[in-house]
């Protein structure tokens, strides 16, 4: 029955908690803003009985318990992560109550994580960050690096963010595309995009990854706008694939749970296009919470598929080695953090 149960029960969602899927209200825990009534639960399947899922219901008194990470690693044959969301316990109280549920090994809650600040570079003149005329050497050498190469289309990068505009002028010819419908299983269940489509949406649980921010497209351009084009800016890679990955909302923030179901896709269509979505690199210009184990286990996922996690340190100016930011400050071997600097070379005040 367990072993039945870790292959089966994907989505255990009860039918009165549809409604209230796409909710999020929010809670202070540690201080610091987390899903209401919500937590991630760990759980070692060689200690759970039999109706884990169930216990799960009735000790949270639950409307929905979904599990995260759906792909089958090492980790995840082992111990589960479910995503349970209660009726009427607040986070805090959630917590404590799930650590005494049998065969639970660790509870976490559901972080709200946002967006970093976002500069404006409306043109090549102005983005010293590539070539630096008045601090020559405050820049990463992107003309130096352009004589060798402009990018490739045979690699994609994942903007785990606010979504793309894939219609952008400077875009659209660097956004990828899936040659063909797929099937990709999430914590919630299964979805199904059609060919041409360009990424996923978890705010929504659809396969539109649309910006309705603005931060996600400007990273995206960072990345990946087309260059020596007379238009916009140049990206540093001017030939690419940008897959959007969107879990952030229109207001910049969004939950751990629904980032880990984003990585999720993007590794998925991996494992199904192969070098149709060569996903080599994800990009995670976002922060907040504390330490999650959770999250954690994703990024070493997508380092077993040979994918880098590079994320923003924090924009905080601080030393992360003693004030902690993440996801910059997990330590596994995929993540690069990088921070903010000045066009005369030292950190940003932001």
């Amino acid at each position: 029955m367990r072993h039945l149960l870790r292959y089966l029960l994907v989505t255990y969602v009860l039918s009165f908690g549809v409604a209230g899927l796409f909710a999020r209200d929010t809670e202070k825990v540690n201080g610091k803003d987390a899903v209401a009534k919500q937590a991630i639960v760990h759980v070692d399947y060689s200690k759970a009985p039999a109706g884990i899922v169930q216990l799960l219901v009735a000790a949270g008194n639950a409307d929905e318990v979904r599990q995260l990470s759906q792909t089958r690693g090492a980790y995840v044959q082992t111990i589960g992560m479910y995503v349970v969301h209660s009726k009427v316990t607040n986070a805090t109280a959630l917590l404590n109550i799930m650590k005494n549920v049998p065969g639970v090994t660790l509870v976490e809650p559901d972080y709200i994580v946002t967006t970093n600040t976002t500069p404006n570079d409306p043109n090549f003149g102005s983005q010293w960050d590539m070539y630096n005329t008045s601090t020559p050497g405050a820049d990463i050498g992107a003309t130096l690096a352009w004589s060798l190469s402009t990018g490739s289309t045979a690699n994609v990068v994942g903007v785990v963010d606010t979504g793309v505009d894939y219609n952008h002028p400077d875009l659209a010819a660097n956004i990828w595309s899936a040659p063909s419908q797929f099937t990709v299983v999430l914590s919630w269940g299964s979805i199904t995009c059609p060919a041409g489509s360009h990424g996923y949406n978890a705010v929504a649980r659809t396969c539109n990854p649309a910006d309705d921010h603005s931060h996600g497209t400007h990273v995206s351009g960072t990345i990946g706008a087309i260059g020596n084009n007379g238009t916009g800016v140049a990206g540093v890679n001017w030939s690419t694939r940008i897959m959007g990955l969107k879990f952030l909302d229109s207001t910049g923030s969004g939950s751990v749970s629904d980032a880990i179901d984003a990585i999720e896709f993007g590794l998925q269509a991996k494992t199904i296009f192969s070098s149709a979505a060569n996903l080599r690199v994800l990009s995670n210009s976002w922060g907040g919470g504390g330490y999650m184990q959770s999250l954690y286990n994703e990024i070493a996922r997508a380092n077993t598929a040979d994918v880098l996690f590079v994320a923003a340190a924090g924009n905080n100016a601080s030393n992360n080695n003693t004030t902690p930011s993440y996801p910059a400050s997990y330590t596994n071997a995929n993540v690069i953090a990088v921070a903010a600097t000045t066009n005369t070379d030292g950190l940003a005040s932001f």
